[in-house]
């Protein structure tokens, strides 16, 4: 299916109102955007035409009676005007999701990750899966890709991924030498953070911190409402940072599926040091023992807690999401347990909650950032 529409004109404010109503409840017949918007009805009128016009919203059949009408004409916006790629990359796989403006999935697929052609395995599925979804290659507006790791700030390239390193310095240029549109790059942990922020538990706040626990760490902050990215990109590699009780070797001469950073936060809190201390305390099953009361949860959140003082004594960010395959499996009981650590300890008040999303946050941050710029393409910004 090929769905085109003219250029968008410059859209109003008014015209925006429409076009959001619409993606959260469409398809509305004029009165019911009235009702939402509080717009009057000359400027709906106004409105519906102009974006009828340039193909930005299609006629939705007629309302059966009730609240519409029996003849009420119904709206909606043109969801595959423009469409949006979300792609999640870990070492092992690639997972990715085609959506169009209203954030419906349109196709996905899981595919290993191929480590010799990664970033021409990964622009490859998007083509394959446009085609799939029956979208053209030029409705494709924007692609948005998770990888762990630092992501440079002056190039928006991989600056480094311990276990990826045939995509450092290489990756965005082959994408988007690959791609008919634009594509971006960006730490797992700060999409982790964007879904917690649109659907997880630190919605509407303009302050708040997303640690990821999994094989290894991460640590994405909000401070004003802004991400806190650092002078290069790197802020937020919280697995390096010095702390009590462990090592702080030399950093590897080079960073690849050999050789890891074994030191900082990441020996006290990591995949492999939660194994080792449910080891040494004899607790067989440690993802079980951290979501309820057990002697692994006490000394596994005191560690945990250690960690997030240093960072909330700095950053004051007034909450903090537990996220990641480690963090979202603790849960509630995980979360309570870090916040009563950290509350003797830390100088600012902090609110340690579960994070909504484990893995899966970060293919789903990934859509929620690619499907706004669709929407940025199809209709002009400013968007939500």
């Amino acid at each position: 299916m090929s769905t085109t529409g003219h250029s968008h004109p410059a859209l109003r404010a008014n015209d925006h109102h429409v076009l959001d109503s619409l993606r959260e409840a469409g398809p509305l017949s004029r009165t019911e955007l009235r009702t939402r918007t509080g717009l009057s009805q000359p400027t709906i009128l106004e409105a519906v035409d102009r974006l009828t016009d340039c193909g930005a919203l299609v006629t939705a059949g007629r309302g059966a009676g009730g609240r519409r009408g029996p003849n009420a004409q119904l709206y909606d916006i043109a969801a595959r005007l423009k469409v949006a790629v979300g792609a999640a990359v870990s070492a092992s796989e690639v997972e990715l999701t085609v959506v169009d403006l209203r954030g419906r999935s349109l196709a996905t697929q899981v595919q290993p990750l191929d480590a010799e052609e990664s970033a021409t395995q990964v622009s490859d599925l998007v083509l394959d899966m446009a085609r799939l979804a029956g979208v053209d290659e030029e409705q494709l507006a924007h692609v948005v890709v998770g990888v762990h790791g630092q992501i440079e700030r002056r190039t928006g390239d991989l600056g480094f991924a311990w276990d990826l390193p045939l995509w450092q310095h290489s990756t965005i240029s082959t994408l988007r030498d690959a791609l008919p549109c634009p594509v971006t790059l960006e730490r797992d942990v700060e999409l982790a953070a964007a879904a917690e922020h649109v659907a997880g538990s630190t919605q509407g706040l303009q302050n708040f911190g997303v640690l990821w626990i999994g094989t290894g760490l991460g640590y994405a902050g909000h401070v004003d409402g802004a991400p806190l990215r650092g002078a290069t990109g790197a802020a937020g590699q919280i697995g390096y940072m010095p702390t009590p009780g462990t090592p702080s070797p030399p950093l590897p001469a080079r960073h690849d599926h050999t050789v890891g950073y074994h030191g900082g936060l990441q020996a006290s809190i990591g995949a492999q040091a939660l194994h080792a201390l449910a080891h040494e305390l004899g607790a067989p099953e440690p993802e079980v023992e951290i979501a309820r009361a057990s002697p692994l949860l006490e000394a596994y959140s005191h560690r945990i807690a250690l960690g997030l003082a240093a960072a909330t004594a700095l950053l004051d960010p007034g909450t903090v999401a537990l996220s990641g395959p480690i963090g979202h499996t603790g849960g509630d009981a995980l979360a309570t347990a870090v916040s009563a650590h950290l509350a003797r300890i830390a100088p600012s008040p902090t609110r340690v909650v579960a994070g909504r999303f484990g893995r899966d946050g970060v293919l789903r941050g990934a859509l929620e950032l690619a499907a706004r710029e669709a929407r940025g393409a199809a209709w002009g910004l400013p968007l939500h």
